[in-house]
């Protein structure tokens, strides 16, 4: 990485913020000096994952899905247009994330580091999404550690964001991801239809219920009535259908499974609803192809990804895939178990039947 002064990448940034969607010749060394800023990361959010998957396999006392990724550069941009941070500040270029089994797994690896037990220094506890939810349903930790690698940032501090969730919330967190892809709508940023807002924040609440954790902000903590409103918002959105039908649309690069490496490139193709993926071992062909996409926008949701093996991409990352199976099915199970019996009864008439159907068969 080149050793660009703290000063320089702040302007970059400013750059970045203000440019429009194409990016004009004028703009080209802006976006190189914040794309080459993001690739510092890399190395520090590799260290950081190794370190993650050794201690979350010890508290687990098995192996323990870990992943690791940069920011996406759209995500970046739109980040920096809102104004409040600059691109030195920010916290979560290079991210790791560890996927526990149960909510006790999840706060003791947390604990672990919070008493000081990673060689990393804990630079910030972050933001405990658990004690303390988001309104629109989001629950995870993050924690922020420091990483210095001196030779590679020209003194600049580097910082790895840390994201501790547990399976049932990770099912949340990609579902809105994978239905935001598809609708053209940042429902993670808490922006497009309000029926499907209100949708994952219902059911993260149901979810909450189920791991005995805080309630969601605005969601009733009354089990009937909680379940009652989400029967009625997935009746009006026919969510159920609409989120089985994605696992059946999507296109994949034929035989991926096969790729090679530890360094991926995936690529999220809107309007023909496919992913692709590449893969990496020479990071400078993997920063020039990423920075090349970015640019032009050929590829507006590209990530670069780092996994112990290609097997793991899906489940790491099911939301590129449209891939939202175990949510859809806790969601299924929730509806069932609260259709009222009278619709049971008649069940043949009802909007519900094939779901019914299903659920009789197993």
């Amino acid at each position: 990485m080149n050793r660009y002064s703290k000063r320089t990448i702040i302007e970059a940034g400013k750059a970045v913020a203000n440019s429009g969607p194409d990016v004009t010749p004028d703009l080209i060394d802006a976006f190189r000096i914040a794309h080459d800023w993001r690739y510092g990361h890399l190395v520090p959010m590799r260290r950081v994952r190794r370190e993650l998957s050794d201690k979350a396999r010890r508290v687990a006392n098995n192996p323990v899905l870990t992943a690791g990724r940069l920011k996406r550069f759209q995500s970046i941009r739109a980040k920096l247009k809102r104004g409040n941070l600059t691109l030195y500040q920010m916290q979560d270029l290079g991210g790791a994330r560890a996927i526990m089994s149960s909510a006790d797994q999840a706060r003791r690896l947390t604990q672990w580091y919070v008493d000081g037990g990673s060689k990393f220094e804990l630079a910030n506890q972050g933001n405990d999404y658990w004690e303390a939810p988001k309104a629109d349903g989001y629950r995870s930790r993050h924690l922020i550690l420091r990483v210095d690698e001196p030779e590679e940032t020209g003194g600049n501090r580097i910082v790895v964001e840390l994201q501790i969730r547990t399976k049932l919330q990770h099912s949340w967190a990609t579902a809105v991801e994978a239905v935001g892809l598809v609708r053209g709508e940042n429902l993670k940023a808490g922006q497009g239809n309000a029926d499907w807002l209100r949708f994952f924040a219902v059911a993260s609440g149901e979810f909450a219920a189920e791991e005995q954790q805080p309630m969601i902000p605005g969601v009733s903590s009354d089990r009937e009535e909680r379940r009652a409103e989400l029967r009625d918002i997935a009746d009006r959105l026919d969510a159920i259908g609409t989120l089985e039908s994605y696992n059946r649309a999507i296109r994949q690069t034929e035989g991926f499974l096969n790729l090679k490496g530890q360094s991926y490139l995936v690529r999220y193709d809107a309007t023909k609803r496919g992913v692709e993926v590449s893969s990496y071992s020479n990071f400078s062909r993997l920063q020039n192809d990423a920075f090349r996409e970015e640019i032009s926008n050929q590829h507006p949701d590209t990530v670069v990804i780092e996994l112990d093996k290609v097997g793991d991409l899906r489940s790491a990352y099911p939301n590129y895939f449209l891939d939202v199976r175990m949510f859809s099915d806790r969601i299924k199970s929730v509806i069932f178990e609260s259709v009222p019996t009278k619709v049971l009864a008649h069940r043949r008439a009802s909007k519900w039947a094939p779901f019914l159907d299903f659920l009789r068969r197993d």
